[in-house]
């Protein structure tokens, strides 16, 4: 219950704020329209007449914008089925896409999978042959005891 009269509170209190803000802005932009309108009565317009003019314009506009997209939509509803259509066709083939990368990921996976096997396979023979072939180094090595070896490199 408190919850909710701070909340309330803290809106009124905010929206106090902001009518006094809109209030010095309005005060500003009559301040502004009458020096220019003040102006214009110097230079000879009639102001009247400009601003009734201006605030007919004002009222036309949203008419003739609601004109235009009323004009607008039934083009508007067939460029949509066209995406819509558009837009099927694409989930298709982007469908179709997604399979085939599945596929091709998968026939990766297996091809990875028979390259470790075969991998493992071929060290261990190649591990077997390493250890055949040190032994014969090794041996050919020491069979020239006889002979005296030279290890210094220099």
């Amino acid at each position: 219950m408190s919850e909710q009269l701070g909340k309330h509170k803290g809106a009124v209190e905010t929206l106090l704020h902001e009518k006094k803000e809109l209030s010095r802005l309005l005060q500003i932009v009559n301040s502004q329209l009458e020096k220019h309108l003040s102006a214009l009565e110097e230079q000879g317009v009639d102001t009247e007449q400009f601003i009734q003019n201006i605030q007919q314009e004002s009222q036309q506009a949203p008419q003739q914008q609601q004109q235009q997209t009323q004009q607008r939509q039934p083009q508007g509803r067939q460029s949509s089925q066209n995406n819509q259509r558009q837009g099927r066709k694409a989930q298709g083939s982007n469908q179709n896409k997604m399979n085939s990368r599945k596929k091709t990921a998968q026939n990766q996976q297996n091809s990875k999978g028979r390259r470790k096997k075969e991998k493992g396979k071929n060290q261990k023979h190649s591990k077997s042959r390493n250890k055949q072939e040190d032994k014969k180094d090794v041996e050919e090595y020491f069979e020239d005891e006889e002979e005296e070896r030279d290890f210094n490199p220099l």
